[in-house]
């Protein structure tokens, strides 16, 4: 049977570091999915549950190096701890450097410690000193070597291996000075200490940004309420935990405080502050019946509401799980990294051990060679490879939840910077699902007040949608009595007005009763260029004297924002279920360059796949069920806000707000964060690997520079705290 387990990971540094826990539980017999995230520790694991026990799962982790964890790691605690490793590691550097380095600068130091006067002294208080070095970085050694040990070398491998072949070497050059024996009199341990202090540096650095990232991601679940009070049958009030609140209960909702749950208002009425989920400041007036969000705020009036959803079911709750669970899902560019890396730590010792080789079997000292060697280990360390691509992805997904914009995974942020074309639904998409009068005309100027009155007085009896839009256009002089209101499903409405036979309806009611439809009628509704949703005619005592044209209200934004992502080299296309003049005809306001009309839903999804064909990456836009094949079939699916179920969980992205612009935004972040990570791969590679030739001596041939290992730690730790300050700029998008 299949099972799913989360564990929290700890002892992570490195993107090798992930992938070897990865490796080490896919390595189990039964384990059939795995899914590590650096960022949070957050490990995913899919097994057999008749094959695998908790203890293999632990017993892999441990023999790879790291620790399960009973709870989530803290970036705070484990930017605190390594903190204090570093300025316990710099403590004792600082005498270490000064040991060493004294003579050569020609600062005092004790004749005991000179190196000239007592070469073994001299070593000894440097081994001193390095000790305790190497204790507060054991966390680092001991996963390098079982990592070697283990044939999967990670970034900790290539520190361990350049900082005990430096200590080591210089053991023995202490043990041969003590014994008399000749040497070149060369120690490494400042080399050595400076490393791994550096690195120590770098990896607080780190620590710290994914503590920003996780704050992130804190902020949100802090935002959700803890408790809630509880309407007993009885009528009394209990204030429970959260986590107690079952779906139906009746829980009360004081003004100030948060509703806790999602669900229905079943007495009271107020408004609420749904900034929150939405990010729309305007209240919104909620009454018996009508849906609350969990986490948004009841501003005046008291309210109980019926649980429906409770917890992780929110659509908070849903918020909070995609932002943590984003990371985990890799985009391509986050799997090439990877795959870098798996050739790149084993390329790296190949050049190290070439080129120290090569060295000494040209003529230098067994310690030059050995200096090239850890040199080119060092320098070619891009420690903060492992960040380069989900603290970036992090960032700007919680960036995008901010603005009102879900982003479902990491992988959609890289297929999003890719879209060239968008195709858009019409019906409450593009629109808001009402219609309004784009052209209204009569017959009896003279007399055209008294009978859009009569019209109106008509219509005022009606709930119709399209009863209230005629009725909202109409400036009302004098309202009339009704008599004998006829319904007529379907079709229209029929009374008598102030003494007039009115008859309110479509062409068809019209023409049923023989009514002539006079030429100027005609003429505007065949106009292709006034095309409209909806024709309705009025007569008057057998003549029809009005006629009123409705189209679908495009929503506010539309246009503008069809205008700002054809700007950013975008195609636009409307794929729409209406009768092609009716999509022409907004396609034309709202500045549509391809229309395509009465489609199904099966056939918007057959559209896109011919764009595919053409070589295009769409994005699709629709808020409603029969968008659901489209949306999947598109390369990013994007649901609207108030859209069905079905459209969100078929969409890649689920826009919280009601606002178009939210599509411009979603393409600026996917597009500045996908750089950001360019940036942080090309950094982390290139900047490390070009130092490469320079730590190996090949310009030291020529009489040019050549790169100590204590400098190489520098350049190393350079990239690091470039690679992680670049990552958090996509906080600011």
């Amino acid at each position: 049977m299949q099972f799913e387990k989360i564990i929290y990971v700890g002892g992570m540094t490195c993107v090798n570091c992930s992938r070897h826990v990865e490796g080490a539980l896919r390595k189990i017999n039964g384990v059939e999915d795995v899914e590590v995230s650096l960022l949070t520790g957050r490990t995913r694991i899919g097994f057999s549950k008749d094959i695998v026990t908790d203890a293999q799962i632990h017993h892999a982790i441990g023999r790879a190096g790291y620790q399960v964890l009973d709870i989530q790691p803290s970036p705070e605690l484990e930017a605190k701890e390594m903190r204090r490793k570093f300025w316990f590691s710099f403590l004792f550097t600082l005498p270490l450097m000064y040991v060493s380095m004294a003579p050569m600068m020609g600062l005092p130091l004790p004749s005991f410690l000179s190196m000239h006067e007592s070469f073994f002294y001299n070593a000894l208080a440097q081994f001193i000193f390095v000790v305790p070095i190497l204790w507060f970085n054991r966390s680092t050694l001991i996963n390098g070597m079982r990592a070697l040990i283990q044939l999967s070398p990670t970034m900790d491998s290539l520190v361990m291996v350049g900082a005990l072949s430096s200590v080591l070497y210089s053991i023995f050059e202490t043990i041969f000075a003590l014994l008399g024996a000749q040497s070149a009199h060369h120690l490494y341990f400042e080399s050595a200490g400076m490393l791994l202090t550096l690195i120590l540096l770098g990896k607080t650095i780190e620590a710290k940004g994914k503590g920003r990232a996780r704050r992130a991601l804190e902020e949100l679940m802090q935002m959700a309420p803890k408790q809630a009070v509880l309407l007993r049958e009885d009528g009394s009030e209990e204030v429970i935990d959260l986590a107690r609140i079952q779906a139906g209960n009746i829980l009360v909702v004081k003004p100030g405080e948060q509703i806790p749950v999602d669900g229905a208002i079943v007495f009271g009425h107020s408004d609420v502050d749904e900034s929150m989920i939405t990010g729309e400041s305007m209240l919104v007036s909620k009454e018996v019946g009508q849906q609350v969000l969990g986490s948004t705020i009841n501003q005046q009036g008291l309210l109980h509401v019926k649980a429906q959803n409770v917890g992780a079911k929110t659509v908070f709750g849903q918020i909070l799980r995609m932002v943590e669970q984003a990371q985990a899902d890799k985009a391509p560019i986050a799997r090439m990294s990877d795959q870098i890396s798996r050739w790149f730590v084993p390329f790296i010792f190949v050049i190290a051990f070439v080129s120290g080789l090569s060295w000494w079997l040209s003529g230098a000292d067994f310690a030059f060679a050995l200096n090239i060697m850890v040199a080119v280990l060092v320098v070619a360390c891009p420690c903060a490879l492992g960040l380069a691509v989900p603290l970036a992805v992090i960032i700007a997904i919680s960036s995008a939840a901010r603005h009102g914009i879900l982003l479902k995974s990491g992988v959609v942020l890289e297929e999003m910077a890719k879209v060239n074309m968008m195709a858009f639904d019409k019906t409450g998409t593009l629109t808001d699902g009402q219609m309004e009068i784009a052209a209204r005309y009569v017959i009896d100027e003279e007399n055209s007040l008294y009978h859009l009155d009569l019209v109106r007085s008509l219509e005022q009896q009606s709930t119709h949608p399209i009863a209230r839009t005629i009725v909202k256009s109409i400036t009302q002089i004098q309202e009339y009595t009704v008599e004998n209101l006829e319904n007529l499903p379907g079709s229209g409405l029929r009374g008598r007005v102030d003494n007039h036979d009115v008859l309110i309806g479509k062409a068809a009611l019209i023409q049923q009763h023989k009514f002539a439809i006079p030429e100027k009628f005609s003429q505007a509704v065949n106009n292709p260029n006034l095309q409209m949703k909806v024709s309705v005619f009025a007569a008057i005592d057998g003549r029809v004297e009005a006629l009123f044209m409705l189209s679908d209200h495009a929503k506010e934004d539309a246009r503008h924002t069809i205008h700002e992502l054809t700007g950013l080299g975008m195609q636009i296309v409307m794929l729409s279920g209406d009768q092609q003049s009716v999509a022409d005809n907004i396609g034309r306001r709202l500045g549509f360059a391809r229309v395509y009309g009465q489609l199904l839903p099966d056939q918007k999804a057959l559209k896109i796949a011919d764009f595919q064909k053409e070589g295009f990456c769409v994005a699709m836009v629709g808020d409603g069920i029969n968008d659901a094949v489209a949306l999947a079939k598109a390369d990013v699916g994007i649901a609207v806000a108030k859209g069905s179920n079905v459209a969100m969980e078929s969409a890649d992205i689920v826009l919280m707000k009601d606002k178009l612009s939210l599509l411009v935004q979603a393409k600026r972040i996917s597009c500045h964060t996908l750089k950001i990570i360019k940036e942080n791969l090309f950094w982390a590679f290139s900047y490390n690997l070009a130092a490469v030739p320079m730590a190996a001596g090949v310009f030291y041939i020529f009489g040019g520079p050549l790169l100590s290992p204590m400098w190489a730690a520098l350049a190393m730790g350079f990239s690091s705290v470039f690679v992680v300050f670049n990552s958090l700029r996509a906080k600011y998008i």
